[in-house]
């Protein structure tokens, strides 16, 4: 029999308000519109539903509530002694890419609460497949809690499943950042080589205008002596 104050999350002395705002937020939540119409969230979306018309109606609410006390108390007098275990936990792939789906097969134990996260509340034993649509997390992290209430002991375990699309795209950012730094490189490395030629250019043509200067000024001294020379001859003669 189903717990629908556990599906809903609420205590079961809530309130019919109480009621109705974990309705919405879940139903929001585990609607398969807005899940691709993945079916693990499609039979949760339902579970909802069919706990919160229960609830909801006051004559069927203390209805259940009986039932659901007696089932409680002469289902859990078998495993009130024992410490809940999971016996089995595994998924059909270890990496995945967005959009892909993955299964977990599961088994547990002395356990009358179970859940795998972050999908929400599940069977004992079961099996659920899971649409991926998170790209931005490396490592995806999947946790199954099995608890046993009578004697509030709980034990879990942890399935780790890479993220190829986040790998994917982590790799091709870094590859175009360092592409980018090389382009800088070799650009920065080509200015300083231009720079170079043309301070060399500059030095080369400094040196000879410097050297034709200064063979102009000799050469006017070299005339200035030839006239003075001739100049004094001149007056000799006379």
């Amino acid at each position: 029999m189903k717990d629908y104050y556990y599906i809903l999350g609420i205590n079961k002395d809530a309130s019919l308000d109480e009621v109705k705002n974990a309705y919405r937020k879940l139903s929001k939540k585990f609607h398969p519109d807005t899940n691709d119409g993945d079916a693990f969230f499609a039979e949760r979306f339902k579970d909802i539903q069919e706990a919160y018309e229960c609830l909801i109606n006051e004559s069927r609410r203390k209805s259940f509530d009986f039932r659901f006390s007696n089932q409680f108390t002469n289902t859990n007098q078998s495993v009130s002694n024992f410490s809940p275990e999971i016996d089995l936990f595994e998924s059909n792939k270890p990496e995945v890419n967005l959009g892909e789906e993955i299964t977990f097969n599961w088994r547990t134990i002395n356990a009358d609460i179970v859940v795998l996260e972050p999908l929400g509340p599940v069977k004992p034993i079961g099996e659920a497949t899971y649409r991926i649509k998170n790209a931005v997390v490396r490592d995806m992290r999947f946790k199954l809690v099995a608890e046993n209430s009578n004697i509030q002991r709980k034990c879990e375990k942890e399935i780790i499943v890479r993220n190829l699309t986040y790998a994917k795209i982590y790799n091709d950012a870094y590859d175009d950042i360092m592409r980018q730094k090389n382009e800088q490189k070799e650009t920065r490395s080509e200015s300083i080589f231009r720079n170079n030629n043309q301070q060399k250019y500059t030095d080369n043509n400094t040196d000879s205008s410097g050297f034709l200067s200064g063979s102009i000024k000799v050469f006017i001294l070299f005339i200035i002596a030839i006239n003075a020379i001739i100049f004094i001859a001149q007056g000799f003669s006379k």
